[in-house]
């Protein structure tokens, strides 16, 4: 945090976005730190002007350093909920520190990687891959009653004769 706020890092505006995560969106990444999930790999180069690069991360990075300095309120939490309009200043000092102390996995792309290559390496990480459908991320996060009914609905003969499905479909449930 202190190499970011002493502008140490750079973000390459040329090939990255500007930062566009909403204060929900953030505080639904600070919560994923504070409930310990694995943070997903950052990649940093050296710049030309001897600061660090983010090649990847960059949302990720200004979310958590808006968090520190207080100037993201947390909103949207859907686990920590007695976190929901807090500001880091007003956590208690072990669950700060917890978060303070939190590891981060970063790649650190070799010296005299070439802007080129950067680029594609953003690319590829932000544009390869299929996006979950949301019928994938309701099955995979939402479990109950409800889901057991649909999913025994999808199974029945008739709906499957009147909405015939492709096998691509079936892969990604649009039965459901």
């Amino acid at each position: 945090m202190d190499r970011m706020n002493n502008d140490d890092f750079y973000i390459p505006l040329a090939y990255q976005r500007q930062f566009v995560w909403s204060d929900e969106d953030s505080s639904y990444f600070i919560e994923s730190i504070l409930i310990g999930l694995p943070i997903p790999f950052m990649f940093f180069a050296d710049s030309e002007d001897g600061r660090t690069e983010i090649v990847d991360g960059a949302q990720r990075v200004l979310s958590i350093l808006h968090f520190v300095n207080d100037e993201l309120k947390l909103e949207g939490l859907k686990i920590l909920t007695l976190l929901n309009g807090k500001l880091f200043s007003q956590l208690h000092k072990e669950t700060q520190r917890r978060f303070i102390n939190s590891s981060f996995r970063v790649v650190y792309l070799e010296e005299g990687t070439t802007i080129e290559v950067r680029q594609e390496i953003f690319n590829r990480i932000n544009s390869s891959g299929i996006r979950l459908k949301p019928v994938e991320i309701r099955r995979g996060s939402i479990d109950g009653p409800f889901s057991q009914l649909v999913t025994d609905l999808a199974e029945n003969p008739l709906f499957k004769e009147l909405a015939p499905l492709s096998d691509s479909a079936k892969k990604h449930y649009d039965d459901l």
